[in-house]
């Protein structure tokens, strides 16, 4: 007996140590620099463009970038609170890549996919529902030269697109690749989803196998 009485406030001082601290950790920690358990904060909507332009070259622009280098040939990229928006205007490439971040036209725009495996010539990637909308007039042609023999996907897309106005053209012929996608959508794709939208929403897609 006299060693249980001489336990029990040794165990009373490690639950009043050990407590505390664990009701510390499940809470989170403090700002002051305390350990946390919880989940990094990180900013999960935050936007990023890739752009391969004419010549090969690709850059990434992401909030982080100066303003100065938000714009170049043919584009320019903005972010805002609640949207991010790449605009093309006359843009002449290789491969776009959105990520949480949407995509406005401007006059006539023009991606030239590589014959190279896994590139598409417009991408969307991220968690958000992300949407193309065009000033009028406002067109993409997604094109690969004829005889093409890796795989090909125009766009390709793992949410949810809406194409709510301009005219997007996807034409490659002569394909030598079983594999080959005007869309390729895990989501969906709309066209001509925001009937308020003054400016029509066309989406035509021509392929040729060999």
């Amino acid at each position: 007996m006299k060693k249980s009485f001489f336990l029990i406030p040794i165990l009373l001082l490690l639950l009043l140590v050990i407590l505390p601290g664990l009701g510390f950790l499940l809470a989170g920690g403090d700002s002051e620099g305390g350990f946390s358990l919880a989940e990094p904060a990180y900013a999960a909507d935050s936007g990023t463009v890739m752009i391969t332009g004419s010549d090969g070259d690709q850059l990434v622009v992401t909030q982080d970038t100066p303003e100065e280098q938000l714009s170049g040939n043919g584009w320019i990229v903005s972010f805002g609170e609640e949207e991010n928006t790449l605009t093309l205007d006359g843009f002449q490439g290789q491969e776009v890549v959105l990520n949480n971040v949407n995509l406005h036209l401007v006059g006539e725009n023009t991606i030239t996919v590589p014959d190279v495996s896994g590139v598409s010539g417009l991408s969307f990637k991220g968690n958000n529902h992300a949407k193309i909308t065009a000033a009028a007039g406002g067109s993409l042609s997604i094109t690969s030269a004829a005889g093409r023999t890796n795989d090909f996907t125009g766009i390709d897309t793992v949410e949810w697109i809406y194409l709510n106005s301009g005219t997007v053209n996807i034409e490659a012929i002569d394909l030598q690749n079983d594999n080959f996608y005007g869309v390729g959508v895990n989501g969906s794709f709309y066209v001509g989803y925001d009937a308020e939208d003054p400016v029509p929403a066309h989406l035509n897609i021509h392929l040729t196998g060999s």
